[in-house]
């Protein structure tokens, strides 16, 4: 984690970024909290203060690695209706509470990654490639195939990242 002394910094450096920054394209922002703050919550509410004074409310938006709760995820798709939610193989990890937003976030609203080559989740491996992206347990959680789950986040990276396929 990084210390607090340097949040300051962090947060000017994020507002340089956010200035600079092309409109049509997605910002794709890693958030995450303390030790304390497990659910990201604090440090969410900083970012979407900064985004709401440097962002357009129809701008695009890729929560990556995504660790947040319910009210995190209604409260950033209220904000910018524009808004993807990245989840990694680190879904097997996550407390119920954390699980729930799995269920709730839209089905074009999901993304998922390895997030290769970190974040190994299970014990068998060591280091993530994009071969195990089918592996990433969102499908099951959410109770559909992995084929069909696939193939929605497949459609979902295309539209964000105005990829033609």
């Amino acid at each position: 984690m990084t210390p607090s002394s340097s949040w300051k910094r962090q947060e000017e450096t994020l507002v340089r970024l956010l200035e600079v920054g092309m409109p049509r394209k997605p910002i794709i922002m890693h958030i995450r909290g303390t030790h304390a703050d497990k659910y990201s919550i604090d440090v969410s509410g900083c970012a979407m203060k900064i985004m709401h004074q440097c962002c357009a409310p129809l701008q695009c938006v890729h929560l990556h690695c995504f660790t947040g709760n319910r009210w995190l995820v209604h409260r950033w798709m209220k904000a910018f209706p524009n808004i993807y939610f990245g989840f990694t193989g680190r879904v097997v990890k996550f407390y119920s509470v954390q699980r729930q937003p799995l269920q709730e976030v839209p089905a074009d609203r999901l993304l998922i990654k390895t997030d290769s080559p970190y974040f190994p989740f299970t014990p068998e491996v060591d280091v993530n490639t994009p071969h195990d992206i089918g592996d990433v347990p969102v499908a099951e959680i959410r109770g559909v195939s992995t084929h069909e789950f696939l193939g929605i986040t497949i459609a979902n990276t295309r539209c964000l990242y105005q990829i033609q396929g």
